[in-house]
């Protein structure tokens, strides 16, 4: 290949670097101003941020709620770009507990006293021919 093909070569390839990294720099800065354009826009318009908007959804999805519950934030954080309280008419309860049940204490009834055990009465076993209700073999 002549030494003039190839410099003509390079100096093609460079022009093209060139230019795209000319064409990157002018959409890279498009893009900067129409961020900053939104971003004024949102301010005027009272909107939260998007980076608010998202921490915001990122804090609410480590939570443990209900699809309802997590809905109403949701939107909260969609309005505000930050976790509202959602308060609930009436009044709840105050838990002041650790969260242990402890049930009270019940006395055990006392046991009576076991009934004396009658000593046996030793002497001659009785005669089970003379008793009357004894079994009798028929022969």
């Amino acid at each position: 290949m002549p030494d003039a093909v190839r410099e003509q070569a390079e100096r093609d390839v460079a022009r093209q670097r060139q230019m795209a990294n000319q064409m990157k720099s002018e959409r890279q800065a498009d893009e900067a101003a129409e961020r900053k354009e939104q971003e004024a826009l949102r301010k005027a318009s009272g909107a939260p941020s998007q980076a608010a908007v998202q921490q915001c959804l990122n804090t609410l999805g480590r939570m443990s709620l209900d699809s309802s519950r997590r809905a109403e934030l949701e939107s909260g954080c969609y309005a505000t770009g930050t976790l509202q309280p959602v308060y609930v008419e009436g009044s709840q309860p105050v838990y002041y507990g650790s969260g242990y049940y402890r049930p009270p204490y019940v006395r055990p009834k006392p046991v009576p006293p076991i009934a004396p055990v009658v000593p046996p009465k030793y002497g001659k076993p009785p005669d089970l021919y003379k008793v009357p209700t004894a079994p009798r073999s028929v022969r």
